[in-house]
């Protein structure tokens, strides 16, 4: 299925289909990998990604190794870290956190 449209969470955009992220409409560049976790993370508006789901995910894009979702998920933290939280929910998965311009989470 080809999106036809960037999928939108607060001031994030992401269209895999033309391998283009964003923050308030300035492109953030990211790897393969990174783009397509971060539109797990865009696409669940919030809610949380489940490691297994994402494992499965990034599995599609290259063959992985057991730290392959921490390696990829650091990497994207660093990338987006300014802009927003990525947090780990203990035992279930990661979650994007919109961070306002003063630095507090929503």
């Amino acid at each position: 299925i080809q999106d036809n449209k960037p999928a939108t969470y607060g001031p994030f955009s992401v269209w895999l289909a033309k391998n283009k992220a964003w923050y308030k409409n300035e492109e953030i560049k990211l790897s393969p990998q990174q783009l397509g976790l971060y539109e797990l993370l865009v696409k669940r508006q919030g809610k949380i990604v489940p490691y297994w789901y994402a494992e499965n995910e990034l599995a599609g894009i290259r063959k992985n190794t057991p730290n392959h979702l921490k390696v990829v998920m650091c990497a994207l933290r660093k990338r987006v870290g300014e802009h927003a939280a990525i947090e780990a929910v203990y035992g279930q998965g990661y979650k994007l956190v919109i961070v306002d311009d003063k630095s507090s989470r929503k």
